[in-house]
C-alpha cells in the first residue's frame, strides 16, 4: 500500500528540521508534492516524521488514483464505427 507524507499545519513552527525529503519554502514551511511517497523513499518519510519536533509531520495512506475523467463523446461506443451498422446503411 502506498503512504503519502502530510503536514498538520497548525502543528509547523518552522523548525526546518524535516530532513532532505522534504524542501522547505522561504518563509522555512515545509513544501512537498501531493504524491504517494516512492517505495525507495519510505525510510526518508519515517526519519522527517520521527525528527520534527512539533510533531507536524505525519505518514497516511495514500488514496488510490483516480481514473482521469472521460470527455463527453469519447466513450468507447463511439470510437466504433458505424458505417456498416443497420442504423448507417439505412440512410
Amino acid at each position: 500500500m502506498q503512504s503519502k507524507l502530510t503536514v498538520d499545519w497548525t502543528r509547523c513552527a518552522e523548525h526546518g528540521l524535516c530532513g532532505r525529503l522534504v524542501q522547505l519554502d522561504r518563509h522555512g514551511y515545509p513544501v512537498f508534492l501531493d504524491m504517494p511517497v516512492p517505495f525507495w523513499l519510505e525510510r526518508g518519510a519515517q526519519q522527517a516524521v520521527a525528527m520534527c519536533p512539533a510533531l507536524a509531520l505525519r505518514i497516511e495512506p495514500a488514496a488510490p488514483a483516480a481514473a482521469p475523467p472521460r470527455l463527453p463523446g469519447n466513450s468507447p461506443r463511439s470510437l466504433v464505427s458505424h458505417e456498416g451498422s443497420p442504423a448507417a446503411r439505412g440512410r
